[in-house]
């Protein structure tokens, strides 16, 4: 466990009045946890925090407050604009149990003090971390310049447990895309029926798009305004509404990148939170390396992390209209590898203003079978789960594509503003959706890992293996896809197999074997053969089996004599003559999840994969055949999910 002694923190946001005795009700009255929040007033302020406002000192306002977890549980990260030039940057806070009435209990509170930086016009950017909080421990905290008298209203701050917590997960409150009122409104009532339903977050996590325009003070003035946010601390993540110097002012962010994902908006950050790792990424700076680098020194600095978690804002894995532009297509071919890389179990984003649920993904490729538990959670996955969350305050939706990807396992667009809540134990994850219309649950989805369960990864195919294989472009017919058909005249030879020798891919690697292509360079074979015998054992086990082919142009491949898997061929009846469907100007590389085409029929013992291979045309310039195969086998077998 990385920091098991603390706990999570969560505030509350109701002001305590200035009367002791009003005071002390009002606190008791609004403190509870599941208490009911009032954010009628326009600006989405708590009766009570107007009131305290305008008690307080007017010569130093504190507006803007937010708090973010800081580097680990025992923290907290506070900003808010102040009067530019200020004195200094205070918090102090003190444990509720000290307060007497509604005297802040500043003899025994802990001052941290920070620093402060010219924001936009008229405004001061302070910056405060406060360390040393306890676990389940209530607080009280103000805010200030350092001169007698200049505090901010009280607020209240609870910690909450970190070896088994709770969290928000939010996607594009963008507030301003609509009618700013009704956005701010709309942002509002999802924050406080969330925390009315789960009193015990511990932070709130946002996917970005806190705002539309990105150097809006008017906009962000309005993001701020529930009194939630005063009692929840919040991990933003930058949008590309949020891509400028605006947002550096107003979140304070820990172990922040001056080197990794950095634009106007800052740059990359991470956070621990009881056996969680939680990395942050500014996708408004799509250099892959860079994040790479980040998530690689992150990862490394905290080896024990038993859960390992990505923000960021740009979906890699949609269901609208950013889906397939060419930003979110290099990202994900930039990011995939080096998630499965480094085991990220989760992967929270938002940018697309509608929902969806992956399949657990590896290498690009939905893997759909898992072992479950009699209670459906999966166990022990592969791979890695991504999840996009529609807009939390209404204020945008996007169209879904008519077509379901291949990745997505729930998709919905329900116009209807949404939350997401998140269950971390050191064994266990869940994440479950809520329309905030009816407070339904729409999705729900649990992880366990159980390590009495183990999976193990087989190579049954290596790219380089060899292979037996038929070149002088006679027709087999069907007979030759058969396990007992005698291959002992045919040749072998190494994979990759194919023509000319200087042919490659760059996962795959170049021609090892040189295959004859017929006398005529005009008239070239169309389809050559090609056999292999595996040993499995414990196949009724295996979980998953994933394919990565080498090739050009086209092939179909068999097991055991049945076809499991065609790419690019033309459907129905193959025969020697038959040409590709498409020409390929170099050798591609093709990734495939066979476990529902091949898992039924894989038996203990030998098996015989066959493939033919043909070409566009007679005068093709080259042919390319290769083929990896991998299988994870589960130990003890269990059930499985679709």
């Amino acid at each position: 466990m990385i920091f098991s002694s603390f706990l999570a923190i969560k505030a509350h946001a109701e002001v305590l009045s200035t009367s002791p005795a009003a005071g002390q009700a009002a606190f008791e009255s609004t403190g509870q946890l599941n208490a009911p929040v009032d954010e009628s007033s326009a600006t989405g302020m708590l009766q009570s925090e107007q009131e305290a406002s305008a008690l307080a000192d007017s010569s130093y306002k504190a507006t803007h407050l937010s708090m973010a977890p800081g580097r680990n549980e025992s923290e907290l990260n506070f900003a808010w604009y102040s009067p530019v030039n200020p004195v200094g940057s205070v918090v102090q806070i003190a444990e509720k149990s000290a307060m007497t009435g509604s005297q802040f209990p500043s003899s025994r509170a802990m001052t941290f003090t920070g620093q402060a930086s010219r924001a936009a016009s008229g405004y001061a950017s302070n910056k405060v971390t406060v360390t040393g909080l306890k676990p389940s421990t209530s607080y009280v905290y103000r805010l200030g310049d350092g001169l007698e008298g200049h505090w901010s209203p009280v607020y209240t701050v609870e910690t909450q447990r970190s070896d088994s917590f709770r969290f928000l997960f939010i996607g594009d409150p963008q507030i301003g895309s609509g009618n700013l009122a009704a956005d701010a409104a709309g942002w509002t009532d999802t924050l406080n029926k969330a925390a009315g339903m789960f009193p015990d977050y511990s932070f709130i996590m946002s996917a970005g798009d806190q705002v539309n325009i990105a150097t809006s003070e008017s906009q962000y003035e309005q993001y701020f305004s529930p009194g939630v946010l005063r009692r929840l601390p919040v991990a933003t993540t930058p949008g590309n509404h949020d891509n400028a110097v605006n947002y550096t002012y107003h979140f304070n962010q820990p172990n922040e990148s001056k080197t990794y994902g950095v634009t106007a908006a800052g740059g990359n950050y991470y956070y621990t939170y009881g056996d969680a790792l939680f990395m942050v990424l500014n996708t408004n700076n799509n250099n892959g390396a860079s994040h790479k680098a980040f998530l690689q020194q992150a990862t490394a600095a905290h080896p024990s992390a038993k859960w390992k978690f990505v923000t960021l804002h740009h979906s890699i894995y949609s269901a609208a209209s950013h889906s397939t532009e060419s930003y979110i297509v290099n990202l994900r071919k930039a990011l995939v590898p080096v998630f499965d890389d480094l085991g990220i179990d989760v992967v929270f984003m938002g940018h697309d203003h509608s929902y969806v649920r992956t399949y657990q993904m590896k290498g690009d490729i939905p893997l759909k079978n898992q072992q479950t538990d009699s209670s459906g959670r999966v166990v022990n996955p592969e791979g890695t789960l991504y999840l996009t969350a529609n807009s939390a305050s209404g204020s945008k939706y996007y169209s879904m594509k008519t077509t379901a990807e291949p990745y997505s396992s729930v998709r919905s667009q329900l116009r209807v503003p949404t939350f997401a809540t998140v269950d971390v134990t050191p064994t266990t994850f869940a994440i479950t959706t809520y329309r905030t219309d009816t407070m339904q649950a729409v999705d729900t989805y649990s992880i366990v890992k159980d390590p009495s369960r183990t999976v193990r990864n087989t190579v049954l195919v290596d790219g380089a293996s060899v292979w037996k294989y038929l070149d002088n472009g006679t027709d087999q017919g069907t007979a030759w896809r058969a396990v007992n058909f005698d291959d002992s005249s045919w040749k072998s030879g190494a994979a990759p197999l194919g023509y000319p020798a200087s042919k490659t891919t760059s996962s795959l690697g170049p021609v090892k074997t040189t295959i004859s292509y017929g006398p005529s360079s005009s008239r070239k074979y169309i389809t050559s053969y090609f056999r292999k015998a595996i040993m499995v054992d414990q196949a009724d086990q295996i979980i998953s089996l994933t394919g990565k082919f080498g090739v050009d142009d086209g092939f179909v491949l068999y097991a055991n004599g049945s076809e499991v898997y065609r790419w690019n061929m033309p459907s129905g009846e193959i025969s020697y003559q038959t040409l590709s469907a498409n020409t390929i100007n170099e050798p591609r590389t093709v990734t495939a999840d066979l476990t529902d085409a091949l898992k039924g029929k894989l038996i203990n013992g030998v098996n015989v994969l066959a493939a033919e291979v043909h070409q566009r045309s007679a005068n093709s310039s080259d042919q390319y055949w290769s083929m990896e195969l991998n299988a994870s086998v589960v130990t003890p077998a269990t059930q499985t999910a679709a």
